[in-house]
C-alpha cells in the first residue's frame, strides 16, 4: 500500500476501460460519480473507452489496416494449408474485406470519421470490421463485436493471474495510448484516487494496462479497482501480486467505499478497517472488510455531465443512459445463479414515478425515444404503474425490460405495457422442460411458459427468451424437445430473439456449492484458470460437453433462419485496396471447420489454442 502522505493531490479521477460499446458510457462510472459529487467530493469522470475508439477510428488507420489486410490474405491464401489459428484469421479478414468491399472503401471511411450516418441496422457490423481491419496487425489481440458490444480478446485466458500479470507488462494493440492520452490530464489534475470499473472479462487487461500508466504517470495517486469482475474472480486470486499494480480493490456497490477511503486518506489515516468491501495489504497481509448494506435505490444519481452526447457513435434518439425500476432478482433461488451473493439476493425496487420522471428529462432533453430498461427481473406492479404514467401523460416512447416469467404477467398487463409504448419483454427460460425446470428451482412450468407467452402474442408485444442447453442431467432429448417448443414461437411470430448459451457452473451459485448433488461428477478446472472461472469443464450425468455447444450452435442458426435472417451468399474474391484478392480456400467450409473443432464461450486465446490441438489443418484447392 501506498503512503498515505498525498497532501498534494485533489479528488477522485474515475474511468471507465476499453472495451465496450461505443455508442454511449458504461453507466457504471456515472452512477459513482453523480453519488461522489452529492458528497462534495471532486470528481472527474474519463471514458477510456470512446478516447480509444475515436484514436483508432481514423481513416488514416483504416487505409493502414486494409493494406495490411490485402498483404496478409494474399500471404495465408498462397501457403498450402491453414493452422486453426490461420483459418481464423483469414476468415476475419476475407469476411472484413467483403464488408468494405460492399460499400466501397470511401463510404466506408465516411461510416467510421462520423461524416456520414451509419446505417443504424448495420452499425455494429461496420465498427467491427473497422475494428478487424484496423488492429489486424495484433491478432490474436483483436476487439471482437457483437451487436452493439465491443470486447478486448487477448491472446490468454482473463481468468489466469499468470496471463494478466504477463499482458499487463506488455503494450499490445493499445501501444502507447493510454500513457499519451493520460498525460495532460494528470499533469493538470493529479488525483488522490483513481478509479477503475472492470466489470467485463475484456476489461481487465485494458485496465491493468491503465493502472500501470498511471502509475508512471502519477506515483503517489492510489488506484482502485472495482466492478463485478474484480468481486467475483480478480479479488480472489490465490496470491497478491496484483497489488503490485494496484492498490485497493473493492468488492460490491462502490459508491459508499469510494466515498470513505477518499476521507481516510485525505486524512492521512492509516485505519482502513471501517471502509467497506475494501480488499487491500496492510503489514504484509491481505485485508478483506465485510461489505456494506446497498446503497438504497433512490439514493442513486447517476450524472452524465462528462460525458458529452456527440463523442459516440450513436443516432441522436437512441438511448444514452440506462435506467431502471429494480436491482437484484426478488425470486433469488435459481441453483445456476449466482443467488446468494448481495449482487442478486439484495432486491431493491424503485418509485415508478422517479423512473417516469427521469425518463421524460431524457425525451425532453436529449430526443430518446426507445428506452432499453435494465433491471435483472422488474417487478410487474411496478412496471404496471410506470406504464399507466407514460399513458396518462402521453409520453411518446418505446421501450424493453427484463421481467421473471410469472403468473403476474397477465393478458391485461400486457395489454397495458404495449399501450404504454413497451414492444419487448425480455424473459429467462433456460429450459422449456418441467424436469429440468424443476431441477434448478426455476419456480415456473411448462404450462405457465405457454400461458404467458401467449398473453404477451395476443397483446401485440413481442418476448425475448434467454436458454440454456447443457443444463446438470440434460439429455439430448430434453435438450430437443425445449427446442422444438421455443422454435415454434419463433416460426409462428411470437419471439423476437432467443439467445442460447452453453451452461456453465458458477462456483457462487447452488449448483457450484453442490455440484454432486446436481449430477455433476467432476468440475475439472484447469490449473491454471486460478480466478474462479465460470466453470465449462465440467463432467456429469446427461449429455456431453462437446454435445451442448454442438447443440447450441445448431439452435442458434436454425432460429436466426427462422426470425428471418439471411446468411450470406459464398465468397470467391473481393477488391480490397483497388486491388483484386482470390481466395483459393473454400470460406464456407473454413467456417464449418472453425466452429466444429472448438467449443465456443472460451476465451480467444483459449479458443485458439484448444483449435491449434483439435483441428486437423485445411488444404488450398486449386480452383476457387
Amino acid at each position: 500500500m501506498l503512503s498515505p502522505s498525498r497532501g498534494d493531490l485533489q479528488g477522485i479521477t474515475l474511468i471507465i476501460p476499453p472495451i465496450s460499446a461505443p455508442t454511449r458510457p458504461y453507466p457504471s462510472v456515472p452512477q459513482l460519480a453523480g453519488y461522489l459529487r452529492r458528497k462534495g467530493i471532486p470528481v472527474r469522470a474519463l471514458d477510456a473507452n470512446i478516447a480509444f475508439c475515436r484514436h483508432f477510428l481514423r481513416g488514416e488507420r483504416l487505409d493502414e489496416g486494409i493494406a495490411y489486410g490485402l498483404d496478409r490474405l494474399r500471404t495465408l491464401d498462397g501457403q498450402d494449408s491453414l493452422a486453426y489459428a490461420e483459418m481464423v484469421e483469414y476468415l476475419s479478414l476475407a469476411r472484413a474485406g467483403a464488408i468494405v468491399d460492399h460499400f466501397g472503401p470511401e463510404r466506408f471511411r465516411a461510416y467510421i470519421e462520423r461524416r456520414e450516418a451509419m446505417p443504424r441496422e448495420l452499425q455494429g457490423k461496420i465498427l467491427d470490421v473497422a475494428s478487424r481491419l484496423i488492429l489486424a496487425s495484433h491478432f490474436p489481440e483483436s476487439i471482437r463485436h457483437n451487436d452493439e458490444d465491443m470486447q478486448f480478446a487477448g491472446r490468454g485466458n482473463p481468468y489466469s493471474s499468470a496471463y494478466l500479470l504477463e499482458a499487463s507488462r506488455e503494450e499490445g494493440l493499445f501501444g502507447s495510448f493510454f500513457e499519451t492520452w493520460l498525460a495532460p490530464l494528470l499533469r493538470s489534475e493529479r488525483p488522490l484516487i483513481a478509479g477503475l470499473s472492470v466489470v467485463f472479462p475484456g476489461h481487465i487487461v485494458p485496465a491493468l494496462r491503465i493502472a500501470r500508466a498511471i502509475r508512471r504517470l502519477s506515483p503517489s495517486t492510489a488506484i482502485v479497482f472495482g466492478g463485478p469482475f474484480v468481486m467475483f474472480h480478480l479479488s480472489r486470486a490465490p496470491q497478491d501480486s496484483f497489488f503490485d499494480l494496484i492498490d485497493y480493490m473493492i468488492a460490491g456497490d462502490g459508491e459508499v467505499p469510494l466515498a470513505a477511503l477518499y476521507e481516510a486518506l485525505r486524512q492521512g489515516s492509516r485505519d482502513l478497517s471501517s471502509v467497506p468491501g475494501l480488499i487491500y495489504r496492510e503489514g504484509g497481509l491481505r485485508r478483506s472488510n465485510p461489505e456494506g448494506p446497498h446503497l438504497p435505490m433512490d439514493e442513486a444519481c447517476t450524472d452524465y455531465s462528462d460525458f458529452p452526447l456527440g463523442d459516440y457513435y450513436r443516432h441522436p434518439k437512441d438511448p444514452f443512459a440506462f435506467f431502471r425500476l429494480s436491482r437484484g432478482c426478488s425470486w433469488a433461488r435459481c441453483a445456476f445463479c449466482r443467488t446468494e451473493t448481495p449482487l442478486i439476493s439484495c432486491y431493491q425496487e424503485g418509485d415508478p414515478d422517479r423512473l417516469f420522471e427521469q425518463v421524460r428529462r431524457q425525451v425532453e432533453e436529449r430526443g430518446t425515444v426507445f428506452f432499453p430498461f435494465t433491471d435483472d427481473e422488474a417487478s410487474p406492479e411496478r412496471v404496471e404503474a410506470f406504464a399507466r404514467r407514460v399513458i396518462d401523460e402521453k409520453l411518446p416512447i418505446e421501450w424493453s425490460i427484463n421481467m421473471r416469467m410469472d403468473s403476474r404477467v397477465t393478458l391485461e398487463r400486457c395489454r397495458l405495457f404495449r399501450e404504454a409504448g413497451c414492444i419487448n419483454l425480455i424473459m429467462g427460460l433456460e429450459s422449456f422442460h418441467d424436469r429440468l425446470l424443476k431441477l434448478i428451482a426455476k419456480g415456473i412450468t411448462v404450462p405457465l411458459i405457454e400461458r404467458v407467452l401467449s398473453n404477451v402474442s395476443w397483446s401485440g408485444l413481442r418476448a425475448g427468451i434467454y436458454m440454456i442447453v447443457g443444463l446438470p442431467t440434460e439429455t439430448v432429448d430434453e435438450a430437443e424437445e425445449s427446442f422444438r417448443r421455443i422454435f415454434a414461437y419463433c416460426r409462428d411470430g411470437d419471439v423476437s430473439y432467443v439467445f442460447y448459451s452453453p451452461y456453465q457452473v458458477l462456483s457462487d451459485s447452488p449448483i457450484g456449492r453442490d455440484p454432486r448433488r446436481y449430477g455433476i461428477t467432476d468440475l475439472n478446472v484447469p490449473e491454471t484458470l486460478d480466478l474462479d472461472p465460470p466453470n465449462v469443464w465440467f463432467r456429469g450425468e446427461g449429455m456431453t460437453r462437446i454435445d451442448s455447444f454442438s447443440l447450441m450452435q445448431r439452435y442458434s442458426w436454425a432460429i436466426w433462419r427462422a426470425l428471418g435472417k439471411r446468411t450470406p451468399p459464398a465468397l470467391t474474391s473481393l477488391r480490397l485496396g483497388g486491388e483484386e484478392v482470390v481466395f483459393h480456400y473454400d470460406l464456407g467450409e473454413m467456417a464449418r471447420k472453425i466452429s466444429e473443432n472448438v467449443e465456443p464461450y472460451l476465451a480467444f486465446g483459449e479458443y485458439l489454442e484448444n483449435g491449434r490441438r483439435a483441428a486437423l489443418g485445411l488444404a488450398r484447392r486449386a480452383t476457387p
